[in-house]
């Protein structure tokens, strides 16, 4: 299960990010986006579960400045709409196979060993922008983790698709049939 961040802009911050190209300042509030979602990883020494974006650190003998903070949801609700809606994309597109992958700090060639591929296929996989829900979860479950399949409808709340990619009961797989085809038609031949 990934961490759900809070993500907070505290004052002194804000000179800094205004100074910011709006592209660069974009692409910081998607990386916080994947952040706050837990599909970048952090630095586990905060386990606070709040990634703070500049804050006063005090010296010894000093008194600590209350510092005036806001979360990224109040940041991304002062975007116009459509730079809002171009951070989410730009977010969504950062959360890759790769990126997830790399989150959970497992090379090609660990997940390959694991599904019992090259890593060749690994890399072509994370390249991929289509491809089946069982290898997807597959790919996944090799990290460790669980795909869940969420359906959402207006004016209805999310539906969990349940069994996702899993052979209906009493059904043999499909590969085990061709393993089977082959060994007869080798039996066959010889």
């Amino acid at each position: 299960m990934a961490i759900k961040w809070e993500v907070v802009f505290h004052e002194e911050f804000d000179e800094e990010f205004k100074v910011l190209d709006a592209g660069l300042q974009d692409e910081l509030l998607a990386h916080a986006i994947l952040v706050r979602d837990g599909s970048l990883p952090l630095p586990m020494s905060d386990l606070t579960g709040t990634w703070h974006l500049w804050e006063q650190r005090a010296t010894v003998g000093q008194e600590r400045r209350k510092v005036m903070a806001r979360n990224l949801e109040q940041v991304l609700a002062k975007l116009p709409p459509k730079r809002k809606e171009k951070v989410e994309r730009r977010a969504a597109e950062l959360a890759t196979l790769k990126g997830l992958r790399q989150a959970v700090k497992r090379t090609q060639e660990e997940l390959a060993s694991s599904l019992g591929v090259g890593q060749d296929t690994i890399s072509r996989l994370e390249q991929r922008g289509d491809m089946l829900i069982s290898t997807l979860k597959r790919y996944v479950e090799a990290m460790g983790g669980q795909l869940d399949l969420v359906a959402r409808f207006p004016n209805r709340p999310p539906v969990m698709i349940d069994r996702i990619a899993e052979p209906a009961p009493g059904r043999r797989s499909t590969r085990r049939k061709s393993a089977r085809r082959r060994k007869a038609a080798s039996v066959a031949i010889a």
